[in-house]
């Protein structure tokens, strides 16, 4: 229970290279990490859809495909920022309640 249990991936869908590096970034992260991680992939700048290379549907499908949680954000803005930590607090909440995740890091 030493490993961690959040990841917090912000991928630019300006960029479709940063989005075509998610799948072995994907693979480090639960590779390395607790088997219950809980990964919010995040697609940053959304204030820029002008320029995104990577579509919001392309995005959702590969999310719900490989189990992570979604959302667009925009650090300008502001939006969805808090609500992508949230998401995640209440998600690793649940998981700590239901006996799936430990209380604390410093357990075994």
């Amino acid at each position: 229970c030493r490993r961690s249990h959040l990841s917090l991936c912000s991928s630019l869908f300006s960029s479709r290279e940063t989005y075509n590096a998610l799948t072995n970034w994907l693979t480090d992260a639960r590779t390395l990490a607790s088997p219950n991680i809980v990964i919010i992939l995040c697609g940053n700048k959304k204030d820029l859809d002008a320029d995104r290379e990577v579509t919001f549907l392309e995005a959702s499908r590969f999310a719900q495909e490989n189990e992570l949680m979604f959302l667009e954000t925009s650090a300008l803005t502001g939006e969805n920022v808090e609500e992508a930590f949230l998401k995640c607090a209440r998600t690793i909440l649940n998981k700590i309640e239901t006996g799936n995740l430990c209380k604390s890091v410093n357990s075994s």
